[in-house]
């Protein structure tokens, strides 16, 4: 499906949408994502595979939540299901959880960097640790910036049906290749906000994240139009 290309500035305007969505139901989004918080620490307890599953479930939950963004800018009433909803519909729980391995890839690639740069310091000096720290935290960067590239606008377009998960990524790091400028400032202002979100105690994230679930979902309607089909090939 063909895109549009978008100015720096549209990053701003998605990041308002989603603003005003969140304000129109701001309780029960923040319970969404409280209880998608929860999941996710529970997971932590989990020897081995609880970061796997979180990993894979990271797309499925979060684009639950681009659902209820949809669901609210159609004019109909956001609810806690919403965040389970690939798992209520039959057919999408399978492709939203394989979208998951973009994200398991990314913190194993950050991982096995780590671990190599790690075994490679011993005979370093304090500044070339320190070097070494920083280019870690640069490929960290990068691999990250892929990986939401890949997963942007693939999330929606799986969530709602329009396409199936390797077509879906394809599409969103193609969309995202030509509007490179609003990537990178959404980016930038995520990076930013998800620093002062952590400050207490993480609890910002209650509010970013549904935020960036609009944000979103508006990208995507911009970028590719509101094509929220119900059935796709899988």
């Amino acid at each position: 499906m063909n895109h549009q290309r978008v100015d720096a500035g549209a990053a701003g305007r998605w990041l308002q949408r989603g603003w005003n969505l969140f304000t129109q139901s701001a309780g029960l989004w923040v319970l969404l994502a409280l209880v998608m918080g929860i999941i996710f620490v529970v997971l932590q307890f989990v020897p081995l595979l609880g970061s796997l599953v979180g990993a894979l479930l990271m797309p499925t939950l979060f684009g639950g939540l681009v659902y209820g963004a949809r669901e609210l800018e159609r004019g109909r009433v956001l609810e806690l299901g919403h965040l389970f909803q690939a798992f209520r519909e039959p057919g999408r729980a399978g492709p939203m959880l394989a979208l998951g391995l973009v994200p398991l890839a990314a913190g194993v690639m950050s991982g096995s960097a780590g671990a190599g740069m790690a075994s490679g310091s011993g005979g370093m000096g304090v500044g070339m640790m320190a070097g070494g720290g920083m280019l870690m935290m640069l490929i960290s960067l990068l691999i990250g910036l892929v990986s939401g590239a890949l997963l942007l606008f693939a999330i929606p377009r799986v969530m709602f049906g329009i396409d199936a998960p390797m077509a879906a990524i394809q599409a969103s790091f193609s969309a995202v290749l030509d509007n490179l400028g609003a990537y990178f400032v959404l980016a930038v202002i995520y990076f930013v906000l998800a620093i002062v979100a952590a400050i207490p105690l993480g609890l910002g994230f209650l509010v970013l994240l549904p935020v960036m679930a609009g944000a979103v979902y508006t990208a995507h309607a911009e970028v590719f139009g509101d094509h929220s089909v119900e059935a796709a090939p899988q």
